[in-house]
This record gives structure tokens, C-alpha cells and sequence, in this order.
């Protein structure tokens, strides 16, 4: 088989550790805007690259093609693909309208300049042992997995998308909540890989919510643990609104129910 040697080259390594790190391991354990940017940036670099290698005949177009996609995918208009293809299949997309995202924009500059410099998309071959070859396939697992990341989430009306640590062990977390009158459930929904937990009627000041959906995880210290709310569901309809009206309930809600939840768990 062969393989590009820009599979090899040392950004395109770099950006495709990052990408595997950043979403396996430090969006899990930090999650704040830092690490929701930074695979903006690894996949703006990973993606052309790994998508000329599949067509070579696009080459540096491959750039122009994933900076336009990835400005539809971030606005309001590419909703109705993600509704009929999630009417499709058993698996949900989701994202995020934010505008913000479109900050990694300019690092499509590398992967060009990259292409450019390799107009040939010249390959290396190997008679036994293909070191390309692992690196591809890690290439797919990575673009992969991070997709299916953003598919594996419970249903619910608007995506919360934040958290914040205490020091109490998971235990004491979930007592906590108990102790206040609230009855937690298990989400296992057979197309999610891991299960969820959720609080039926949740009451924030004069706001009452049917479904709370969140997690629980222990860092390295089970003393310390990470809660992190996944989104919410209304107990009436919840009626789609233009992007900027669900921003800001988005901006709303996740700051006072991640107040009401914090305060119930350090409560003395």
C-alpha cells in the first residue's frame, strides 16, 4: 500500500495527538473554552490533509472544501441536514451554534501551505512494515470517535454543556441531591454508549424543569469529583427560536442551574 508523506510529517503528527488527547482525555477532565477550541484547531489541520490523501485529485482544494463545510456546520442553516440525517439513523448529531468557533478559521493556512509545498502528494512505499498505514488508521479513529462523541448524547431541549468540581467523592455528591428531596434516575438508552443520570423535576428560583440530565466522574483524587450537566428538558413543548434567542437561554440556564447545583452540593 501507500501512504502520503504528510501522514508523517511532524505538524500533521502533532495536530493529530493533540485531537486524540484534547478529546479523550482533557475535555473529560477540564472542560472549559480552551479545550472546546483546541479540537477546532487539531481538526482544521488533520481533516484537509487526511481528506486529499482520500481524493488526490482535490489536493490543496481540500482546504476551501473543509473551511467551507466547517462554516455551515457551525451555523443555523446546516439544521435541517442534522434533522434529516438523525431521522436516518439510530445515532443523533448535535453541535452548538457558535460563532465563535470560526476563530480556527485561519489555521487552514497550514494544511494549505503543507499541501502546497506537496502539490504531488508524493507517497512512500514499503515493501513489509507500513508505519503510514497505523498512522491512517489512527487518523480514522480520531475523526471518527470525535463525531461519534457529538452523536452519544441524551435527548433533551436545549444543551447545557458544563461543569465544575467539588471535593466530595461521588457518594457524597449524589446524597447530596438525595437529601434535598430529588430522586436520581439512570438514562440507558440502548444508542448510548455510556449511561447518564438525570433529576425529574427540577426547580431553579421559579423555573421548574422536567429532566436534568448530568454525570458524575472522580478525577485522580476520589475525593474530588467532576459534575458535569448535560442539558435540560422542559416540562412544556420547547419551541425552536432562532439561534441567538437559544444562546442566550443557553447562557441563561446554564448559569443558574449550575449555581442551584453547586450550592446543593457544598451546602453545609
Amino acid at each position: 500500500m501507500k501512504f502520503s508523506k504528510l501522514l508523517i510529517h511532524p505538524i500533521f503528527l502533532l495536530a493529530l495527538f493533540t485531537l486524540i488527547v484534547n478529546d479523550f482525555i482533557l475535555k473529560w477532565e477540564y472542560h472549559n473554552w480552551l479545550t472546546g477550541k483546541l479540537s477546532d484547531f487539531a481538526g482544521l489541520i488533520v481533516a484537509p490533509i487526511f481528506l486529499s490523501i482520500l481524493f488526490p485529485k482535490i489536493k490543496a482544494n481540500s482546504v476551501f472544501v473543509l473551511g467551507l463545510f466547517f462554516i455551515f456546520w457551525k451555523s443555523p442553516f446546516s439544521q435541517n441536514m442534522i434533522d434529516f440525517v438523525n431521522q436516518l439513523s439510530s445515532f443523533q448529531f448535535h453541535r452548538v451554534v457558535d460563532y465563535s468557533d470560526l476563530i480556527a478559521l485561519p489555521i487552514l493556512s497550514v494544511p494549505y501551505f503543507l499541501l502546497q509545498k506537496n502539490k504531488s502528494i508524493s507517497f512512500i512505499h514499503f515493501k513489509k512494515f507500513n508505519p503510514s498505514l497505523l498512522i491512517f488508521l489512527l487518523t480514522c479513529f480520531a475523526l471518527f470517535s470525535t463525531s461519534r462523541m457529538t452523536r452519544e448524547i441524551p435527548n433533551g431541549d436545549i444543551y447545557i454543556n458544563t461543569s465544575f468540581k467539588v471535593n466530595k467523592s461521588k457518594e457524597e455528591v449524589l446524597e447530596k441531591i438525595e437529601a434535598k428531596g430529588y430522586s436520581i434516575k439512570r438514562d440507558s438508552t440502548p444508542t448510548l454508549k455510556r449511561s447518564y443520570l438525570y433529576i425529574e423535576n427540577f426547580a431553579v428560583d421559579d423555573k421548574s424543569f422536567a429532566k436534568i440530565t448530568f454525570n458524575v466522574s472522580n478525577s485522580a483524587n476520589a475525593k474530588r469529583t467532576r459534575i458535569m450537566i448535560i442539558n435540560i428538558t422542559f416540562k412544556e413543548e420547547y419551541q425552536e427560536q432562532h439561534w441567538r434567542d437559544m444562546k442566550r437561554d443557553t447562557r441563561y440556564y446554564k448559569g443558574i442551574i449550575k449555581h442551584k447545583l453547586k450550592k446543593i452540593i457544598l451546602e453545609k
